[in-house]
């Protein structure tokens, strides 16, 4: 958004990790839940400073568990087997960061800044296709589209051909139109 020599966007399979953490995954966590988070955080940053080791959570899950979001089970199928998993992957998130990532939104100023073209792509079946909507909600650009992939999940979106060529299909088009 603040780099003005950027003159398109397009994405595939938006997100926002720190939303995850902040809000929880359906964005209903409460407020009272985020303090605790917060005041844990703040309890191992002192115990740190104070010679304590660092502790470390899992981004990706390890392994799948009933209830769990969609595109937490995919992740785990994607990032923590032989389809995508990288062998130097530690998949973890350290407690001194929450704070700075409870802080951080993918989303501000976009009202403001995000004034170029703007292409969101998504599967219809993501759990976090609301993400996409909500940035177009708030996209300053007067140019601004959701193609939306019918039947992909968000991981779908990461290396299964039939919908990767119909999202790389329709980036190339809007590439094309705006740049």
């Amino acid at each position: 958004m603040t780099d003005r020599r950027i003159k398109a966007v397009a994405v595939a399979s938006m997100s926002d990790p720190a939303s995850w953490i902040r809000d929880g995954f359906d964005g209903k966590s409460p407020v009272d839940a985020q303090l605790a988070l917060l005041e844990e955080a703040s309890n191992q940053r002192t115990r740190e400073a104070n010679g304590a080791d660092p502790i470390y959570g899992t981004f990706v899950p390890e392994e799948v568990t009933e209830g769990m979001p969609n595109t937490l089970e995919e992740a785990h199928e994607y990032y923590r087997t032989a389809r995508g998993q990288h062998p130097r992957s530690t998949n973890q998130v350290s407690m001194m960061s929450i704070d700075k990532m409870t802080d951080f939104s993918t989303f501000l100023f976009a009202d403001r800044y995000l004034t170029q073209p703007i292409l969101m792509i998504a599967g219809t079946n993501a759990d976090t296709l609301r993400f996409s909507e909500d940035l177009l909600k708030k996209a300053a650009s007067k140019n601004k589209e959701l193609f939306t992939i019918e039947g992909a999940t968000h991981v779908d979106l990461y290396d299964k051909p039939e919908y990767v060529d119909q999202a790389v299909a329709k980036a190339a088009a809007f590439f094309k139109e705006n740049l």
